[in-house]
C-alpha cells in the first residue's frame, strides 16, 4: 500500500463540496483491434490486446494521451495544489528503519526530513555517533534510485546492499567495505530480489552464497568475493520453473549452507536442502513437499520453522541440522487459538507474533519453546518487524496502529526502551477504533477495523474501505495517512478481515482462494452494505481503494456491484485474469487464483475476471486507475485496457483516468516529491467524489 502521511487541516478547507461530475470531457479515442479467442467452447473477445505491448508506439502514444488527459481532470478539479502544498511540511519527516545487528554495530536506514530518499548509515554501540555508509541523494541526484540493507557480514566488516531503479522489483547488489567506507569491487546484476532474499557469508567473508529470481526460475549461486559476478557458479536450483522462489542462507555456525524452494508466493509447500559446508559437495534434501512452510529462520545449528502442516494455526518447529530427518523434528510452539502470524530469532529468544481478532500481539520464549512473557505494546496495532543478533543482547520491534505512527522498541536486560519514533503529529486521542463484526453473503461473521474521529455528530460521512483477501497477507491496524489524513478531516476509514488473508490462519486463507476466491469479493461487498446499512456512510459517499491483489479485488466489486460506490482507486491491479498468468512473474500466482488454461478453472475465473464483465451504458463510479512502467510485478497492461475498455463503454457523467507514472512501479522506491504528487492526486480524486 502506498505510504500516506498525516495532515491536520481544518475539513471545511478541503472538502467544500463533492461529486463533481458535470462536464467531464470526453477521454481521448482509443481504438479498438477485435482479437478472438475460444477457451474450453468460449468466446472472448478483446478489443485492446494491442495495449499489451508497453513498448510500442502506438501504446507510447496511448499513455502520452492518457497522462494528458488525466492532468486536465486534475487542474478542472483545482484543489490538487492546494493539498501537495499543504501536505509537503508533514511528508517531510524522518524515516529510520529497523536496525540491523552485527559484531556490536548497528545497520540502518535513515531519511532526514529535509532528504528524498533513505540513506544507509552505521552505528559502533547502541549509542554512538550515526556514520553515513551509502547515500542515494548524492548517488542519484535526479532522485531516481533508492537503497536498502540487504544483509551484513557477521563481523560486521562487509555490507550488501540493494539499488532499486524506480519502482521494479530488480535490484542491483553491491558490497560495502565498512571500515573503509569504500565499495568493493563485487557487483551483483540486477535481479528480483523482492520476495525472497537470501544471502549468506562465509566466516572468512571471501565467499557469499545467494538466491533470485530469474525467467527460468529461483537459482542459487555461489560468489567468490573479488571475483567477477559473470564467474558465479550457478549450484542449485535447475529442476524448478518460474512457479517457485528460493530463499538460502548460512548458518550461525557457518557450518551449513540450507535453501527453502517455495511453491507460489504463498508458499502452498515447500523443499528444504542442507549443505554441510565442512563436508558436503552439494546441498542435500532434508524435506520435500512440506505443506505450507511459511518461514524458516537458523540459530547456531538449528533451523526454526513456522508452518501450518496439522496445524492451521500454524506452529513453530525446531530442526536440529545436525540431524534434520522431519521424524526428528521438534515442536516448540504448538498451535494456539489465535493464528501465528511471524516469529524471529534475536539475542537467543524466540518473538512471536499471533493475530488475536487480526491485531498482533507478541510474546517471548526461550530457544527451548519456555514461555518468558509478553512484550508490552501500546495499543491494538501491528508489529512490522523484529531484528537482533543472533547472539546479542538487543532485540528491536517496531510497532505501529492506526493512530499510532511508527515506533521502534529496544529490549535489552528484560527492560524496553524508545529506540526512535516517527515525528509526526498525531491526535491519538481524538481517534476512537472499534472492531465490529457483519455477516458476509454466505453468513460468514467477518470482523472490520473502523477508525473514526471522536465526538463528530451522527450521520452519513466519507467513508473509504480498503481491503486485500490474499496470498496469507493480513491487514492488521497500522500507521497510514489513509487513516490519520481521512479521519481527521472528519470521514470513516473501514478495514476488514477478508477470506483469502492470514488473519485467522491456513483455513482463512484457503476459504479465499482459486473456486473460492469470489468469498473474497462478497466479503468486501458485505462491508459497504453494513457500513451503509448503520448509516454512517452512504452509497454516494463511499470510496474503495485496494492494490495489486486488491486492485483486483476493487475491480471485481465495482463490476459486480456499481450500485455501492461513489469512487474507486485501482492500484497496480490485475484486471483480466483470464491471460494474467502469460506475463511478468504471474506463474507464481497459479497457485492461489488458478490459471485459465486449466478448463476447470477457466469456467470460475471468468465468472469474476473485471476485464470481461464491463458492461456497456452500465453506470460506474469514478475511477483513478494508477501503474508505472517500473511495475515489473503485475504488468501496467491490466490497468490500459480496463482503462481503455471503461472510457469507451460506461455511461457518461463520471471521470474514468488512468494516472500512468513512468518512472515508478510496484516496490515503493519513490522519493518524497514523487509520494507528494501520488498523494495529492490521491486525495484530490477522493474529495471531487466523496468530499
Amino acid at each position: 500500500m502506498t505510504s500516506f502521511l498525516y495532515l491536520r487541516v481544518a475539513a471545511a478547507s478541503l472538502f467544500i463540496g463533492y461529486g463533481v461530475a458535470a462536464n467531464i470531457p470526453a477521454p481521448p479515442p482509443t481504438d479498438k483491434i477485435p482479437v478472438s479467442e475460444t477457451i474450453d467452447g468460449v468466446t472472448i473477445t478483446d478489443n485492446y490486446r494491442w495495449l499489451e505491448d508497453q513498448n510500442s508506439p502506438q501504446t507510447r502514444a496511448w499513455i502520452t494521451a492518457e497522462q494528458k488527459y488525466t492532468k486536465e481532470f486534475f487542474d478542472s478539479i483545482g484543489t490538487r495544489d492546494e493539498i501537495r502544498k499543504s501536505l509537503e511540511p508533514l511528508e517531510r519527516v524522518e524515516h529510520v528503519s529497523l536496525p540491523v545487528v552485527a559484531n556490536g554495530r548497528y545497520f540502518f536506514e535513515r531519511r532526514g526530513p529535509d532528504e528524498q530518499q533513505a540513506s544507509i548509515y552505521v552505528r559502533q554501540g547502541p549509542t554512538g555517533p550515526d556514520q553515513v555508509l551509502v547515500n542515494p541523494n548524492v548517488l542519484f541526484p535526479d532522485h531516481s534510485g533508492s537503497v536498502l540493507i540487504s544483509d551484513v557480514s557477521r563481523d560486521g566488516k562487509i555490507l550488501a546492499y540493494e539499488i532499486r531503479k524506480g519502482g521494479a522489483d530488480e535490484t542491483e547488489v553491491h558490497f560495502l567495505d565498512v571500515d573503509a567506507k569504500k565499495d568493493l569491487p563485487d557487483t551483483l546484476a540486477a535481479a528480483r530480489n523482492t520476495f525472497w532474499r537470501g544471502y549468506g557469508f562465509t566466516p572468512d567473508n571471501s565467499t557469499v552464497y545467494y538466491s533470485r529470481y530469474e525467467a527460468a526460475g529461483p537459482r542459487v549461486y555461489r560468489h567468490r568475493m573479488g571475483s567477477p559476478a559473470t564467474e558465479d557458479q550457478e549450484i542449485f536450483g535447475e529442476d524448478y520453473g518460474p512457479g517457485y522462489f528460493a530463499s538460502c542462507g548460512v548458518t550461525g555456525t557457518a557450518k551449513y549452507l540450507f535453501c527453502r524452494f517455495n511453491k507460489g508466493a504463498a508458499g502452498v509447500e515447500s523443499d528444504i536442502y542442507l549443505q554441510n559446508l565442512r563436508q558436503e559437495k552439494t546441498l542435500r534434501p532434508i524435506a520435500m513437499h512440506v505443506p505450507t512452510v511459511l518461514e524458516t529462520e537458523p540459530y547456531q545449528d538449528h533451523m526454526f520453522v513456522l508452518l501450518a502442516r496439522d496445524a492451521p494455526n500454524r506452529k513453530i518447529m525446531d530442526i536440529d541440522l545436525d540431524h534434520p530427518a522431519p521424524n526428528q523434528w521438534k515442536q516448540v510452539i504448538p498451535q494456539g487459538k489465535t493464528a501465528i502470524s511471524t516469529f524471529s530469532v534475536a539475542s537467543n529468544k524466540l518473538y512471536v507474533v499471533t493475530l488475536e481478532n487480526a491485531a498482533e500481539r507478541c510474546r517471548a520464549y526461550r530457544t527451548d519453546g519456555t514461555a518468558i512473557g509478553p512484550v508490552a505494546l501500546p495499543a491494538m496495532g501491528s508489529v512490522e518487524g523484529i531484528s537482533g543478533e543472533e547472539g546479542g543482547t538487543d532485540a528491536f520491534i517496531e510497532f505501529s496502529s492506526f493512530a499510532d505512527p511508527p515506533t521502534i522498541f529496544r529490549i535489552a536486560n528484560h527492560a524496553t526502551s524508545t529506540w526512535w519514533r516517527a515525528n509526526v503529529p498525531v491526535p491519538a486521542a481524538d481517534i476512537a477504533v472499534e472492531q465490529v463484526w457483519y455477516p458476509s453473503k454466505d453468513g460468514t461473521k467477518i470482523p472490520m477495523f473502523v477508525a473514526r474521529k471522536k465526538g463528530q455528530p451522527s450521520g452519513p460521512r466519507p467513508a473509504l474501505l480498503t481491503g486485500y483477501g490474499g496470498f496469507n497477507i493480513p491487514l492488521t491496524p497500522r500507521w497510514s495517512a489513509v487513516t490519520a489524513w481521512w479521519v481527521e478531516q472528519g470521514g470513516l476509514f473501514a478495514v476488514p478481515s477478508l477470506r483469502g488473508g492470514g488473519e485467522f490462519g491456513e483455513a482463512w486463507h484457503r476459504a479465499g482462494m482459486f473456486e473460492q476466491k469470489q468469498n473474497v469479493f462478497d466479503d468486501f461487498i458485505g462491508a459497504a452494505e453494513y457500513l451503509i446499512r448503520s448509516g454512517i456512510t452512504s452509497r454516494d459517499r463511499l470510496a474503495i481503494y485496494g492494490t495489486s491483489n486488491g486492485g483486483l479485488l476493487v475491480g471485481a466489486v465495482m463490476t459486480q456491484r456499481p450500485d455501492l460506490f461513489r469512487a474507486v482507486v485501482c492500484g497496480a491491479p490485475l484486471l483480466d485474469m483470464v491471460r494474467y498468468q502469460n506475463f511478468k512473474i504471474a506463474r507464481a500466482w497459479v497457485s492461489e487464483y488458478g490459471s485459465s488454461e486449466d478448463p476447470n478453472q477457466f469456467r470460475y475465473i471468468l465468472k469474476y475476471s473485471p476485464y470481461q464483465h464491463v458492461e456497456k451504458g452500465a453506470s460506474y463510479p469514478a475511477v483513478m486507475f494508477w501503474t508505472g512502467d517500473s511495475d515489473t510485478r503485475v504488468d501496467p497492461l491490466h490497468a490500459r485496457k480496463m482503462a481503455a475498455e471503461m472510457q469507451a463503454e460506461a455511461a457518461p457523467g463520471r471521470p474514468v483516468i488512468i494516472r500512468y507514472d513512468t518512472l515508478t512501479g510496484h516496490s515503493g522506491g519513490r522519493s518524497v516529491d514523487q509520494e507528494l504528487d501520488f498523494d495529492a492526486d490521491f486525495f484530490a480524486f477522493l474529495k471531487s467524489q466523496v468530499g
